[in-house]
């Protein structure tokens, strides 16, 4: 069972994950996708010392390897492949009950800002 909330459906909606097969992270080994065989080279995280702070804080709290999994997400480079970040540009996503905030001051390199209650 799925429970979705805090979106636009009616009960009962179907909800569908329709993306392309990607053989490295799929269990069809005689499945192809030319456009995506391999997995994307990991982008470097890099942390403003408070924001590391603040992440261990929260990890601690959880009891959840916060740190661990942020760097995780956020080196697999989230933004769209076709946008070339500015470094003056800000993105965020909620883990857990946390808000974490970073941009781009190289385009292969994200640095975290912030790690704040959502």
């Amino acid at each position: 069972r799925l429970f979705v909330s805090g979106i636009d459906l009616l009960d009962g909606t179907p909800v569908l994950d329709i993306k392309p097969y990607v053989p490295y992270a799929d269990a069809l080994p005689e499945a192809r996708n030319d456009i995506a065989d391999a997995a994307p080279e990991p982008i470097r995280v890099q942390w403003l010392p408070a924001a590391l702070q603040q992440a261990q804080a929260h990890a601690e709290r959880l009891t959840e390897p916060l740190v661990q999994l942020i760097e995780q997400c956020l080196a697999q480079d989230p933004r769209p492949a076709y946008q070339q970040p500015r470094p003056e540009r800000r993105y965020g996503t909620r883990l857990w009950d946390v808000q974490v905030r970073w941009h781009y001051p190289e385009p292969d390199t994200i640095c975290v800002l912030e790690v704040v209650p959502a």
